[in-house]
Parts: C-alpha cells; sequence; structure tokens
C-alpha cells in the first residue's frame, strides 16, 4: 500500500496538519503500523503529542 499525508490531505481537501493526524490513526487502527503524531514549533516547543 502506497499512501501519504499528501494524498489524504488532496482526497479530502483537509489540513497537512489534519491529514498526519489522520494518517496516524488510521495507520494504527487499520493497517497495524504503530505511528505517533507530534507537532512542534521551530523552537522545538511540543504542542500536541
Amino acid at each position: 500500500m502506497d499512501i501519504s499525508v499528501e494524498d489524504l490531505q488532496e482526497i479530502f481537501y483537509i489540513s497537512y496538519e489534519m491529514a498526519g493526524h489522520r494518517l496516524t490513526n488510521l495507520a494504527t487502527q487499520h493497517l497495524d503500523i504503530t505511528l505517533h503524531f507530534l507537532r512542534s514549533d521551530d523552537e522545538g516547543v511540543v504542542w500536541k503529542a
């Protein structure tokens, strides 16, 4: 299976962040791939994990 955050972003017309979050959830639950979503700013401060 070949899928990327950019693919989801284009298919569902959503932001890159939302596509990354959806991919994390879908891959973990349905594809049995362990992924983690992390968002940080330019200084390295973690905003979402």
